[in-house]
């Protein structure tokens, strides 16, 4: 249920943006817009990140996107 409600979040919020183009303007956003609008603890926003983290990792293993050159 929490990775539902997650991914629903996240389609909801970063989702206009495709994932090479999110950008860590983009998540911060997305976490002042969560924890102002939403009124979401920051406990919350962290398992967001996380799980956002994760979708970038497996995004970058099976070759979506890019890694990071740097």
């Amino acid at each position: 249920m929490l990775k539902l409600r997650t991914v629903t979040t996240l389609t909801r919020y970063p989702g206009d943006y495709p994932l090479d183009k999110i950008t860590p303007f983009v998540i911060e956003k997305y976490r002042i817009d969560r924890k102002e609008k939403d009124k979401v603890k920051d406990s919350g926003i962290n398992i967001d990140g996380a799980i956002l983290s994760h979708i970038y990792t497996t995004a970058i293993k099976v070759g979506i996107i890019g890694g990071s050159t740097t």
